[in-house]
């Protein structure tokens, strides 16, 4: 049987690998048949499939440090209850625009155009993944405090906080470090 004639975008060689591939074993299989019976030529029975998982083990309590730097479970909570208010709204009434408008159009009860139709479904479901930052970005992110209806103050309190981080982020990683350490004279001839 003669081979298949490559592809134009088919890299050359590529046949000749998977035909190595597939007729050669691999390593981790190779090694765990030699762990399995080495162990039973040592006597050691091996263990049955009884399909149960193991029992996990609970997970330790977090430290303080961990704890501290984490983002707290209130907080959380209400961010992610603001994303699906502001991301699942907007999104549904972008795939329901597809619905309505095929009943519409289907129907004969009005005349829509394509181009109409796409721009609604692709500007409501691009409103929706706006929402979805949004969402936890207009959310308390104080414990204790529960933020306003619409977040239009919290959200331009926590974009602050993210402009100013992201601004230290890219200060540390554009300030030049020697990597022999910082007090060490540079290297001349």
């Amino acid at each position: 049987m003669s081979e298949p004639k490559p592809l134009p975008f088919e890299p050359k060689g590529r046949n000749a690998r998977q035909k190595a591939q597939k007729t050669a074993p691999t390593t981790a299989n190779t090694e765990r048949k030699g762990r399995l019976q080495a162990g039973l030529q040592e006597g050691r029975k091996a263990k049955p499939k009884t399909g149960r998982k193991p029992e996990s083990k609970p997970n330790p309590a977090p430290t303080d440090r961990a704890a501290a730097q984490g983002i707290p479970q209130e907080v959380s909570d209400r961010m992610v209850r603001r994303a699906a208010v502001f991301c699942g709204i907007p999104t549904a009434m972008g795939f329901g625009s597809l619905v309505l408008s095929y009943i519409v159009i289907s129907r004969h009860w009005l005349e829509v155009s394509n181009t109409l139709v796409l721009l609604v479904s692709l500007g409501l479901t691009g409103l929706g993944v706006l929402g979805l930052s949004y969402g936890a970005l207009s959310a308390s992110w104080d414990p204790g405090r529960v933020g306003s209806l619409w977040g239009s103050e919290e959200f331009r309190k926590n974009l602050g906080y993210l402009v100013t981080a992201w601004r230290s982020q890219r200060a540390v990683s554009s300030s030049p470090v020697s990597p022999a350490g910082e007090d060490s004279p540079p290297n001349t001839p």
